[in-house]
């Protein structure tokens, strides 16, 4: 006999359910910890959840960000085609349609996760959980932090030290707004307040010795906004977010201890650089050094004739490795080391022109969306909503200094974030849906 399992609109086979939640939870804590485990859990997961999501789900079925998948699918196929008849030897043997699908993971996410805010939440905590034992794991230890604290930038194992501040940044911001959620209950509560102080102060060493300037200026930019929006915004003052008055000093408090840190970590990176570079800026001589400022500013520059010559449908899936291999005036050692153009827009651009930047615009639009719909009808907190609108800052702002979404660290925090979101949503859109039917 099979036993169901109802949510969402549909029922489906309990054991499978329970396959399908497990592979989700394995995913968020062993896809940093342990990838080749992470790895094949996404994989697993992604595959049966979308399958068994357009099976028996009748209504998510024909949900916006499906509609979206496919036309992501659509962009990066028309693309290929497009370029095997005009450019045949500068393009891959087949469309490599991962390259934009790998961000629509968290339709599954959302499946198989119900709906439900606990499941929600305890698969972030293992994501967190994950990325801490991870990194250090990955690490080489206590020489390599101690090595960071005397002032040397260290990558600290996962792939660089940009991924693994992203990480940490992300972290960070689960922390500081989660906080009154840690300790809520009586239970444990002084060992919960330390294991939460360890893991600020982690993070807080973790972004110090990574010296990675746009993670501290996102998360600035993603606790000021949370600010604006608390205090000038009269519509969000509603009862949701009552209970935060309460933890703005503690944020407040940590946005000065960001910003000290940003300041000490970085700042004389930022001078000595800024002081080099601006001038050349605005003589125009490119291309300029080969500092960390100056390739990023020469890749863009070298991206913009790639897209004015093919605008609409761009140069397929290899493209940021043509505009670095092909731009004459590109150092050496620029394309030697460096692979991709630090800025995901450009990248999308560049690869699948102005119709795959409005998807991925469109999606990111639709998630604005989605945090505000949630809050306003109250589907989730005015804590989740509060961590939703900082992440969402802080992660288009690193984004257009860093590809994370290019790579297996960004596609798993995008992933994992956006599922839980989407996941409450659908829940709450389809109990109005069946509300109104019974009427």
């Amino acid at each position: 006999m099979i036993f169901y399992t109802r949510n969402f609109d549909c029922k489906v086979p309990r054991n499978f359910l329970a396959c399908g939640i497990l592979l989700v939870f394995l995913y968020s804590f062993f896809r940093i910890f342990y990838p080749p485990v992470g790895s094949f859990s996404e994989t697993a997961f992604a595959i049966t959840g979308l399958f068994s999501l357009l099976y028996f789900s009748k209504f998510l079925r024909f949900s916006f960000p499906v509609f979206l998948l496919f036309l992501a699918l659509l962009s990066q196929t028309l693309s290929w085609v497009v370029n095997y008849i005009e450019n045949p030897d500068w393009v891959a043997d087949n469309p490599q349609i991962d390259r934009l699908a790998k961000i629509f993971i968290f339709i599954s996410v959302a499946w198989w996760l119900r709906g439900s805010a606990n499941k929600v939440i305890f698969s972030w905590f293992l994501g967190l959980l994950g990325a801490v034992v991870g990194i250090w794991s990955q690490s080489d230890g206590v020489s390599e932090w101690l090595l960071g604290l005397e002032g040397v930038r260290v990558n600290l194992g996962v792939r660089n030290w940009q991924h693994s501040a992203m990480l940490l940044g992300v972290c960070f911001i689960g922390l500081s707004v989660f906080f009154p959620r840690i300790i809520a209950t009586e239970k444990y509560r002084t060992l919960k307040c330390l294991f939460w102080v360890g893991g600020l102060l982690y993070c807080l060493i973790g972004l110090y010795i990574t010296q990675t300037r746009a993670v501290f200026v996102g998360l600035l930019l993603g606790f000021l906004t949370f600010f604006f929006v608390f205090f000038f915004a009269t519509e969000f003052k509603s009862i949701l977010f009552r209970p935060l008055r309460n933890r703005i000093i503690l944020m407040f408090s940590l946005i000065i201890g960001i910003s000290l840190l940003f300041l000490y970590s970085a700042g004389g990176r930022i001078l000595i650089e800024f002081s080099y570079i601006l001038p050349k800026i605005f003589d125009l001589q490119f291309p300029l050094p080969d500092t960390s400022l100056g390739v990023r500013i020469n890749t863009w520059v070298a991206a913009f004739p790639w897209i004015s010559e093919k605008p609409f449908f761009g140069w397929g899936g290899s493209a940021r490795g043509l505009v670095i291999d092909h731009t004459p005036w590109l150092s050496e050692w620029t394309k030697e080391n460096i692979g991709h153009l630090h800025n995901y827009a450009l990248e999308v651009l560049v690869s699948y022109g102005v119709f795959g930047l409005s998807i991925i615009s469109a999606l990111y639009a639709w998630f604005v969306f989605v945090v505000y719909k949630s809050w306003r009808k109250r589907y989730i907190s005015g804590d989740i909503a509060a961590f939703g609108l900082i992440f969402l800052v802080y992660w288009i702002f690193i984004n257009q200094f860093e590809s994370y979404l290019s790579f297996w660290t960004g596609v798993y925090v995008h992933n994992l974030i956006f599922g839980g979101f989407v996941s409450i949503y659908w829940l709450g859109c389809l109990g109005e849906r069946i509300d109104s039917s019974e009427k």
